[in-house]
């Protein structure tokens, strides 16, 4: 028994999924008809290359405030009248005292007082200077003399990346640690308020969590959609703000008036205090804080219901910024709507969304899914899919993942995409046999891969033979009966790697079980089990950055081949990141990756629903789905089909290297059995796998029905409740069942 832990020390990349929240009338004044809504608008961002933001917030003007470094110094831009004014904080290069200290924070008082939060990223203890704007360019600054950044606790410094200093001169500090709000005397060093948190909104640690307005009163968020007001003044709380918004990609509040807007994922809302009704006066679908792309940084209002939006790109390391503006002149509703529906979401449909939008302001996009994990989804869901398609109601365009759509085709259900192929094709150079190869019938296309990810088998190499057949595998362990085939394995991987690599042996063309065949897999798998044992405390596992649950990918990422010789290991890798400790296990045990079966993993297969009243505007945004915008897209649900996008991983991995790594132990009775550092793959080995994708043909089928009721009875034959060959009649009789509703 075994016990695998995985820290990440750096640059775990996740991207964040976007849920909706009730929408009241969008556009400003309540106009709900007719003309009006707010649009978004691009704005050119003056940071260089080597600047990071650090704050964006308002001056004692009221004009847009944004704060940067490149690590040695802080800059101030100022936004007037259209441009950015730019200036060296030249006190703050005093600061940095060493490679590890970094600015967190940066904020200007009303009188024009800077402070600029530092942290030792050696110690994580935060320290906090002061200067007056008008020595900006002289000086030292002022250490602000806080006694609980300096107080050292059993878990170390106090964990502070957010502060606000209040008209009064109090510090409001944010412990993330604590989980609370603390308001310091700026004249005693007293304790004057500690209230506890909601941190769990916290998407980065650059994340803003105090929002302070004119006249001194601070928000903050104290539960899940919930902002609690306090009166800088008197210390007490005098109000509350409501929100059914999703906050989990980034988000940040602006006060005008009495209003209070927030922004995220969800779009831009209106609040009061003590008014419970949340107005959405721009869909988060609209704009581009609906993209998975972005983390909200920041929102700063600008008069006349005006505001600027700062996002950060988690992955590429950029910014961008947006002006949100009403105009009175575009449709309150856009003119045409297109429906798109997906078991689960899709990072890249939702991209695809926010910019196609943002090119047709006429055109509204509606994504919806189940809200399940691939894993999660029911034979009773997708009836009630199929049963909503027949009737002429389902969406204008489909995502085929885990759908039958062998079964669609032959109802007519899907319209033909050959031609809209080939006009994809003669745009730019994609991976065709991945293209034509995912959904096709007779010659004919269905339905096209937006992305793809790769199974890989790496380990001993007359395992890997052994596994070419069904045949090959019973006679292997019939030869070696103790064979640990994929190393201490749970048997719900076992289950499912022998399914899906024996999927064709086990079932026809015509999806009928060969229960003979489909006996002896069952067999098989429990032969395997027994010799693996169950896996005991195991927290480490490969993260489903693809979507659909992948039985490639539910081993560890195959870390047992380093110990286990004789074993063999797979992996699902959808993106740079998912490549990193698969790639770090085959380079420190000598190993190659290889190909199964020249397998591919189609996601976001897209197909258009030959009943959609809407099919010029579906095959437009089908063609906009292979665009390079949206295959380039810093995304990691998968590979581009797009060539010129896959080969730019090459440089992708090559820009990033040193920048990403992570930490993975392996321990056992005796104290840690195997260490592993793993970072980025190397450009060489990125380069090799692009080559290695040029050679993928074969679709890896999920048909989600038909894997339920597998699993189920697989699963009641391995706890004892059921034979072997009755497991199997229990199998076929009901993919019989389900095949003859199809029909």
């Amino acid at each position: 028994m075994k016990k695998i832990t995985a820290m990440i020390l750096a640059g775990v990349l996740a991207a964040g999924m976007v849920s909706g929240c009730s929408s009241g009338t969008e556009g400003e004044g309540g106009a709900s008809s007719g003309k009006g809504r707010y649009v978004e608008e691009d704005l050119e961002l003056p940071l260089a290359d080597t600047e990071q933001a650090i704050n964006f917030t308002r001056s004692g003007e009221g004009n847009p405030l944004l704060f940067a470094s490149d690590g040695t110094q802080v800059v101030r831009y100022e936004y007037r009248e259209g441009k950015w004014e730019r200036t060296e904080l030249i006190w703050t290069r005093s600061l940095v005292t060493g490679d590890a200290v970094t600015f967190e924070d940066a904020e200007e008082t009303a009188d024009g007082m800077q402070y600029i939060m530092t942290v030792d990223n050696d110690t994580m203890q935060c320290t906090l200077f002061r200067q007056a704007a008008d020595q900006a360019e002289a000086g030292e600054g002022e250490k602000v003399e806080l006694s609980y950044l300096e107080t050292e606790a059993a878990y170390g410094y106090p964990l502070v990346y957010d502060i606000a200093v209040d008209p009064s001169g109090n510090y409001w500090l944010m412990d993330l640690m604590q989980g609370m709000v603390l308001a310091v005397d700026g004249e005693t060093d007293e304790t004057l308020l500690e209230v506890p948190a909601e941190l769990s909104l916290v998407s980065s640690q650059s994340q803003k969590m105090l929002f302070q307005r004119e006249d001194g009163k601070i928000a903050f968020a104290t539960g899940e959609g919930e902002y609690t007001i306090y009166d800088s003044a008197s210390m007490e709380e005098v109000g509350s703000l409501n929100t059914d918004c999703s906050t989990e990609n980034g988000y940040a509040l602006a006060a005008v008036g009495e209003d209070w807007y927030q922004i995220s994922s969800d779009g831009i809302s209106r609040m009061q205090d003590g008014n419970d009704i949340e107005e959405i006066i721009m869909d988060g679908n609209s704009g581009a804080m609906g993209s998975p792309l972005n983390t909200v940084n920041g929102m700063v209002p600008m008069g006349d219901g005006e505001f600027l939006a700062l996002y950060s790109q988690t992955d590429s390391g950029a910014y961008s910024l947006e002006h949100y503006v009403y105009d009175e002149d575009v449709p309150s509703v856009p003119e045409q709507t297109l429906t798109v529906f997906g078991l689960t979401k899709s990072d890249t449909v939702q991209q695809a969304i926010t910019q196609f939008q943002k090119a047709n302001p006429d055109v509204q996009v509606e994504f919806s899914s189940l809200g399940k994990a691939g894993n999660e989804v029911t034979t009773e869901d997708i009836r009630t899919l199929n049963t909503e398609l027949l009737s002429g109601n389902g969406a204008d365009v489909l995502l085929l993942d885990g759908l039958p759509a062998d079964s669609y085709i032959e109802k007519g259900m899907l319209e033909d995409l050959t031609n809209l192929y080939g006009e994809i094709a003669d745009s730019a150079d994609y991976l065709e046999t991945i293209m034509e190869n995912t959904v096709q019938s007779d010659g004919k296309i269905y339905g096209l891969p937006v992305k793809f990810s790769v199974p890989l088998m790496f380990g001993n190499q007359d395992t890997e033979h052994a596994l070419d057949s069904l045949d090959s595998l019973t006679a292997y362990l019939e030869k070696n009966p103790d064979a640990d085939i994929f190393g201490p394995a749970k048997s719900s991987y076992i289950r499912d790697m022998l399914f899906i690599l024996y999927q064709d042996e086990v079932m026809g063309e015509d999806g009928k079980i060969d229960t003979q065949a489909l006996e002896k897999l069952l067999l098989t798998v429990e032969k395997i089990a027994e010799n693996s044992g169950e896996e005991g405390d195991v927290s480490y596992l490969a993260e489903d950055s693809v979507g659909l649950v992948s039985p490639f990918a539910a081993n560890e990422d195959g870390l047992d081949v380093m110990s286990n010789a004789d074993a063999v290991g797979t992996t699902d890798v959808g993106s740079l990141s998912s490549m990193m400790v698969p790639y770090a296990v085959m380079r420190q045990a000598g190993l190659e990756p290889e190909t199964v079966r020249n397998m591919y993993h189609p996601l976001g297969t897209v197909g258009i629903n030959s009943a959609s009243g809407q099919k010029e505007l579906a095959e437009e945004f089908v063609k906009y789905l292979f665009s390079d915008e949206i295959q380039s897209a810093a995304l990691i649900d998968g590979f581009p089909v797009l060539l010129s996008a896959l080969d730019g991983k090459v440089q992708e991995a090559a820009a990033a290297s040193g920048n990403f790594a992570a930490s993975v132990a392996v321990s056992g009775e005796d104290g840690i059995d195997m260490e592993l550092v793993a970072s980025y793959p190397e450009e060489e080995e990125v380069r090799a796998f692009t080559e290695l994708c040029r050679t993928l043909d074969t679709p890896m089928e999920q048909n989600r029905i038909v894997w339920n009721i597998y699993q189920e009875e697989a699963d009641s034959f391995m706890e004892g409740s059921a034979g072997a060959d009755e497991a199997a009649k229990n199998i076929a009789q009901k993919v019989d069942t389900y095949l003859a509703e199809q029909e």
